[in-house]
């Protein structure tokens, strides 16, 4: 049977590790899940969760991963997608001075970078 939206709702809630995927890519349980796709260069985080998701979100990526945050992208401007980005561009996780923020007229998406150490 599958879950009820109640349970899919509610799958990110409480205190949990990020699932790893494999090949350095983690999930992180929300309404919306977030990624972490890990590499030597510095990672990429794939939506940031809602604002009073975002702190579990942080403390779960910052378990599996102290790499330098290179970009944030997000798949939808939904605020389960994006509410919680500013949590993730504090000083303590991204470890980059800036970030710059992008907005794709093509596919309707957002991005946010670091404007140190290129794309």
């Amino acid at each position: 049977m599958a879950p009820s939206l109640d349970e899919l709702v509610k799958q990110g809630e409480g205190d949990q590790n990020a699932v790893e995927l494999g090949d350095g890519i983690f999930m992180s349980r929300n309404i919306a899940n977030s990624y972490l796709v890990t590499t030597a260069d510095g990672d990429l985080l794939i939506n940031a969760g809602t604002d009073f998701e975002a702190p579990e979100i942080k403390a779960r990526l910052s378990r599996v991963s102290k790499g330098r945050l290179r970009m944030i992208t997000f798949t939808q401007g939904h605020p389960d997608h994006v509410g919680g980005w500013s949590q993730f561009t504090s000083p303590v996780f991204r470890r980059s001075p800036r970030l710059a923020i992008r907005m794709s007229a093509s596919t309707g998406g957002a991005c946010i970078r670091s404007t140190c150490g290129g794309s």
